[in-house]
């Protein structure tokens, strides 16, 4: 089950840091990630695995990262998770990470501020050359609870493990989305006929992440 929250488009820079702000004062809800037997996303097997962070918003409360560190981390996470999967068609991933916190040290179970991720999805066939999504689908990834990080990843982890941390729970989620979209949607099957959509969206109010693989 994905415990982050789904929805369509946020837009505007400050929807973006109220929800931040939010996060930073609440609970993790994403409970340990779990390994299991692999088992296959359809025909799904990992092509250009992309992620962008240059444009990426501190949230309130946050420690500050680097940007540069976390979009390597979030890469890095996903390609761990998801090449492991051989299916016979190629899907590239676009992940885009709009805004980051990095919980601080605070007082247990008082305040203990949360580490979370805003990111964009966008998966694209390589053989269609389209997209399978016709918009971006965001996703807030909030970090994972377990033994060291109960009360707050901010509380017992350096930056580097929140970062490492925060971009295993985000390969985790966005596997599970993955596998959300091929039972409900027919994602990855080849005996459904999907509608695909241009690579370059006309939703000018977009943010243009299409750029990355269409340069």
């Amino acid at each position: 089950m994905i415990c982050a929250i789904q929805v369509r488009h946020l837009g505007e820079r400050m929807k973006i840091l109220k929800i931040l702000a939010a996060i930073a004062v609440l609970s993790g809800c994403t409970p340990p990630i779990m390994e299991a037997t692999v088992k296959p996303i359809g025909d799904f097997s990992l092509g250009f695995n992309l992620v962008a962070g240059d444009a990426m918003i501190k949230g309130p409360l946050s420690r500050d990262g680097d940007p540069a560190v976390i979009s390597a981390a979030v890469k890095d996470a996903i390609d761990a998770r998801l090449s492991k999967y051989d299916g016979d068609k190629r899907y590239h991933l676009i992940t885009r990470i709009d805004a980051y916190t990095l919980g601080r040290t605070g007082v247990p179970l008082i305040f203990s501020p949360q580490t979370a991720l805003v990111v964009y999805m966008s998966v694209w066939d390589d053989a269609a050359q389209k997209r399978l999504n016709e918009e971006p689908m965001q996703l807030i990834v909030l970090e994972n609870t377990n033994k060291s990080n109960l009360l707050g990843s901010g509380i017992g982890q350096t930056k580097n493990q929140q970062i490492k941390s925060i971009a295993d729970s985000a390969a985790y989620q966005i596997e599970e989305w993955l596998r959300v979209q091929n039972r409900d949607k027919g994602w990855f099957d080849p005996t459904v006929k999907l509608e695909l959509f241009d690579i370059i969206s006309q939703n000018k109010e977009r943010p243009a992440e299409d750029a990355l693989v269409a340069e």
